[in-house]
């Protein structure tokens, strides 16, 4: 019921399914996103139930939030600059 999942589903398996394919690889296409999806929202769902991992996130989540700022500080500053580039 996530749209961001639907949104992913359009984007990513549009491409490779084709109007004349038959239901059964349509099929397949859709069971395996929705298992690798599936599992990989319960697998974090399990990590971040465990105790010692909530409080290594209370711990660190200062300088995560540090290191990803500075980070997409720079990717912007990169874009920027190329744009910059291209336009003049």
């Amino acid at each position: 019921m996530n749209p961001k999942v639907a949104a992913f589903y359009l984007a990513i398996f549009s491409q490779f399914l084709d109007v004349t394919s038959d239901l059964e690889s349509k099929f397949i296409m859709i069971i395996t996103a929705t298992v690798i999806d599936g599992s990989c929202y319960t697998l974090l769902a399990f990590i971040i139930a465990v105790p010692k991992f909530t409080n290594l996130v209370k711990i660190i989540a200062n300088k995560v939030e540090l290191f990803l700022g500075i980070l997409l500080f720079i990717v912007s500053v990169v874009i920027g600059i190329r744009i910059m580039i291209i336009v003049f």
